[in-house]
């Protein structure tokens, strides 16, 4: 079915986390800056106030998040007649041209246009949420041949979707510099939800798989969700109240927030597994032993994580909870967790191992000089006890001994003995060393 015989003109919600990208920041930079955010978050309490002054849960609507506050912040359209006054740090425009028209088809009006989008903050991910719709060419569409318009090809209005967040993002990034905890430069991608009635049919190959509908509403069949990979369905939430709308979009930033942390915790993960079995070369023993510190950050910053996940389900009530929990299973979100959570396990086994045999070496090179003054020591001890045998005496140490030792000794030069005992230190060291080895 094409998308123009629909029963009303479509709209869409676009959910899109934001990321701080640089040329200049090489991957392992970024990622622990990541980390580092996730984990600054500490025991997450919330705006609203304290576990000692704030019941979490008065009703399905009204309830105090301790991990998943959300920050909002509107980004206000300028007023009629004066788009072009306005600059994008203050208030940008929300109108953009998506699709470039060719000369024979420029009167068609293939745009997509912003009624309203909203930055929200969660944690340590920044998310936009764009309430779109496409223009002013709906009526026009019926004339338009099949396969040459926005409306008869999937591929073509999912590009003019995300590239709608996109010229979105471009146009404050300025302004996001100003709100606090939103580093954010670009998206990372774009989740695109067509609005459609209970009884509309969907596009073909919108969903791209046989998905069912979750009921999200109240009664349950007044809303609900479809979700697929990139794509999702809000079926009859014309039916939704203003607070219930809201709470939905609440819980589609949940998901996205929760999805977006683990899928830097995967690439976390993986840049760092590649390190740790990086060249054996000097330069990067070094860097291992810094990794080794950061994937100690990274377990915690997954049980961080999970925290998250866990005020979803234990704390949030309602649509919110429901449009959550749905996304999120949609994704097979627990498969992925484990996996990373394998993939972190098998960080730590390395870099456990790789400290056990520094400290080895280490212990072993201890030992190693330890024994060479416990060789000195026996040399001192055994010359002190001769000198101290014939203090004060007239007697000459050692001239009654048929071996005359002492005689020779003190016949020798001072300074081959030295170099003699370090000699024999050296040599009692390295052979206990070797034998260690061996």
């Amino acid at each position: 079915m094409p998308l123009r015989k629909l029963q009303t003109m479509p709209r869409f919600l676009l959910v899109a986390p934001l990321v701080h990208t640089s040329a200049h920041d090489p991957i392992d930079e970024r990622t622990s800056a990541q980390v580092s955010s996730l984990l600054s978050i500490g025991h997450g309490a919330s705006d609203a106030g304290s576990d000692a002054d704030t019941m979490r849960m008065r009703s399905r609507l009204s309830y105090t998040p301790q991990y998943l506050t959300q920050r909002w912040y509107d980004i206000v359209p300028p007023s009629d007649g004066e788009a072009g006054a306005v600059s994008a740090e203050s208030a940008p425009h929300l109108t953009s041209r998506l699709v470039s028209p060719t000369p024979d088809d420029s009167t068609r009006g293939s745009d997509v246009r912003i009624e309203r989008a909203a930055i929200a903050v969660s944690r340590t991910t920044t998310v936009l949420v764009v309430d779109a719709y496409i223009g002013e060419s709906w009526d026009a569409a019926e004339a338009v041949e099949s396969d040459s318009h926005i409306y008869d090809s999937i591929d073509r209005l999912e590009k003019a979707l995300s590239e709608c967040a996109e010229e979105l993002v471009r146009d404050i990034r300025a302004g996001l510099t100003s709100i606090p905890g939103a580093p954010a430069t670009s998206a990372i991608w774009v989740a695109r939800y067509l609005r459609v009635s209970q009884s509309d049919s969907l596009p073909e190959g919108w969903l791209g798989g046989d998905t069912e509908p979750v009921p999200i509403g109240s009664p349950p069949d007044s809303a609900a969700l479809q979700i697929g990979w990139g794509n999702g369905v809000l079926r009859g939430v014309e039916d939704l109240g203003p607070l219930e709308w809201d709470e939905m979009v609440r819980g589609l930033v949940d998901a996205q927030t929760i999805w977006s942390e683990l899928a830097m915790l995967s690439d976390v993960s993986g840049h760092t597994l590649n390190e740790l079995y990086g060249p054996d070369d000097r330069d990067s023993k070094r860097r291992r032993r810094r990794l080794m510190g950061q994937v100690e950050n990274f377990a915690g910053a997954l049980a961080t994580h999970q925290l998250a996940y866990d005020d979803l389900t234990l704390t949030i009530q309602g649509i919110r909870r429901r449009t959550a929990v749905a996304t999120l299973e949609s994704w097979e979100y627990a498969d992925a967790l484990g996996r990373v959570d394998r993939r972190l396990s098998d960080a730590l086994v390395v870099a456990n191992t790789m400290r056990s045999v520094n400290e080895r070496k280490y212990q072993e090179l201890v030992q190693g000089v330890l024994y060479g003054l416990a060789v000195l020591t026996v040399l001192d001890v055994s010359l002190a006890l001769i000198g101290t045998a014939f203090s004060g005496s007239d007697e000459e140490p050692g001239q009654d001994s048929p071996l005359r030792i002492l005689e020779a000794i003190r016949l020798t030069n001072q300074d081959s003995l030295i170099v003699a005992a370090l000699v024999i230190a050296v040599a009692a060291a390295a052979a206990y060393l070797i034998g260690r080895r061996t």
